[in-house]
């Protein structure tokens, strides 16, 4: 019988509720359905998202198998952007691609580690300029390697593994769950903001693409890029000589003679940028002061795009990075100057993982 609490006749209505749940499926099947038909017409296209734990998925991929050696990208967003892996893997058939490459992170940090594992015998790209070689630009890579010891060691974070790897499959074929969040993107970023639509992908291997379609999204990005080089360069540090020409050399002589011990070996690459965003780098680390000294005096095999009139003759839409349309033939150009490195090498000894 009712107790004689005020609250005491309140009865749950009586309603139609598996109707009611039906139709609220039926409507987020129907929006669901309107974004990913908005994002098809915008051209979107499947994308991964990134971070320590998808980033240390690919980091446990370095070491040599009883077929290939690896060939490991290592460097900033113009490598993420402008090298493409799978392009990389079909010119070197004696070689396996992995992308360790991150957006707006120095990684000199992943270079030192990777030379510090012993079981890691393969060739390091290293996409890099003066500055971003400077300790102060390297701090921001330490939580991916931190992340990447602490959890992947012994076959760590198996649920966290499987859990990663569902939802890549996911991502990699639903447009509307690719990260960043569609119904945000559409919401914020292009109705209330009125931006520009950004046409991007990160594959699986981890090559990030980017489309510069809309000319008012790539004039902000241009504009961020120049003013990011214009910091650097206002920021140089008072021993940047000593820094570049000195410590940095000494530094990676050390890096380079210790693969080369294990079979391994350093290539280090510098990536096109354009207009204001290169003068401002060139004027801050001149390549005739800094870059060919350094290289002289390692002995290590490098690429500047500036060498090359092929390499150079890429213009980064946003000064800085390349479109997805031309990266594969970028790729290509830069596969055939790096094939004529490694030919020069030693082959392979196809060393297992210890």
């Amino acid at each position: 019988m009712p107790s004689s609490t005020s609250s005491s006749n309140d009865r749950i209505p009586v309603l139609p509720y598996s109707r009611i749940i039906l139709t609220a499926l039926a409507i987020c099947c129907l929006l669901t359905a309107a974004l990913a038909w908005f994002e098809q017409g915008k051209q979107q296209v499947p994308s991964v998202g990134d971070g320590p734990l998808y980033w240390g998925l690919h980091r446990e991929r370095v070491y040599s198998d009883a077929d290939r050696k690896k060939l490991v990208i290592v460097g900033m967003s113009r490598s993420h952007c402008g090298i493409d892996p799978q392009i990389m893997a079909n010119m070197f058939d004696r070689y396996a691609v992995v992308m360790l490459s991150l957006s707006g992170i120095g990684t000199h940090a992943v270079v030192q580690d990777l030379v510090a594992d012993d079981q890691f015998n393969g060739i390091i790209l290293y996409d890099t300029t003066e500055f971003w070689m400077l300790p102060q630009y390297s701090q921001e890579v330490a939580p991916y390697l931190r992340y990447y010891h602490q959890n992947f060691s012994n076959g760590g974070i198996i649920e966290k593994r499987i859990n990663a790897r569902i939802k890549l499959e996911l991502q990699k074929r639903f447009v509307v769950l690719s990260p960043g969040g569609t119904l945000y993107r559409l919401l914020w970023s292009h109705l209330l903001q009125g931006g520009g639509w950004i046409r991007t992908c990160m594959r699986p291997d981890r090559f990030r693409q980017t489309w510069f379609d809309d000319d008012a999204w790539t004039k902000v990005q241009y504009d961020s890029r120049v003013q990011e080089a214009r910091n650097l360069a206002l920021d140089k540090p008072d021993n940047a000589d000593e820094l570049v020409l000195g410590r940095l050399p000494a530094d990676l002589s050390v890096l380079h003679k210790k693969l080369q011990q294990r079979g391994g070996d350093l290539i280090l690459v510098r990536m096109p940028s354009s207009r204001d965003v290169y003068r401002y780098e060139e004027a801050a680390y001149p390549k005739t002061k800094y870059w060919d000294p350094m290289v002289q005096a390692t002995g290590i095999s490098a690429v500047h795009f500036m060498d090359d009139p092929e390499l150079r003759s890429f213009v980064c839409a946003d000064g800085s990075h390349l479109d997805a349309r031309v990266a594969p033939a970028f790729t290509r150009r830069l596969a055939v100057i790096l094939g004529h490195m490694i030919r020069k090498k030693p082959s392979p000894d196809h060393q297992s993982r210890g």
